[in-house]
């Protein structure tokens, strides 16, 4: 039975079959990828309110534990929107955190869609991925640079490879 093509489903597919995207399981390294957000985010309390207050904000693979969407909240997101493509990470997350929406499909389709400005941020995604799939992640990193208002922020924390990050980040037109 062929996929129906314009469903997440068939796009998280597609994804998984070319970028050779998760040969790492990301659910093992989520909690330890945000740890140093948390700590961030309340030694610059006051900087990441800025940031955050009054915004809707999309997190790229939010994982099992509903992603970085509690400190979005406590520190005064509009909303919250986490894409993951795992179905079991985003239904445990949708009941850890229920006043977040949280979806199921591929981030490139949905940061794409967005019809209004959001601060896009992730932890831990471009570990399992920058290393891979360069194309998809260009596009990605493009999109991402192409939603974000100038002026404003977006957050991404790449763990081992932050040197790698930065580095691919500037090529795109971000500045640190």
């Amino acid at each position: 039975m062929a996929e129906i093509k314009n469903t997440p489903q068939y796009r998280v597919n597609a994804l998984l079959r070319t970028a050779d995207y998760l040969k790492v399981k990301c659910s093992d390294f989520y909690d330890e990828a945000r740890m140093p957000w948390l700590l961030v985010s309340e030694m610059f309390k006051d900087d990441f309110k800025k940031i955050f207050s009054g915004k809707k904000v999309l997190e790229i693979g939010p994982g099992y534990d509903a992603g970085l969407s509690r400190m979005v909240f406590e520190l005064g997101a509009l909303s919250y929107l986490g894409v993951d493509i795992n179905k079991d990470a985003v239904n445990t997350s949708r009941a850890k955190v229920p006043q977040g929406e949280f979806v199921f499909d591929d981030s490139l389709y949905i940061i794409k869609s967005l019809k209004e400005p959001h601060v896009i941020i992730s932890s831990g995604v471009f570990d399992t991925t920058i290393l891979r799939d360069r194309a998809y992640i260009e596009e990605l990193v493009r999109a991402i640079y192409d939603k974000t208002p100038l002026g404003e922020f977006t957050l991404h924390s790449a763990g081992d490879f932050n040197k790698d990050f930065h580095e691919f980040f500037s090529q795109c037109g971000f500045q640190k």
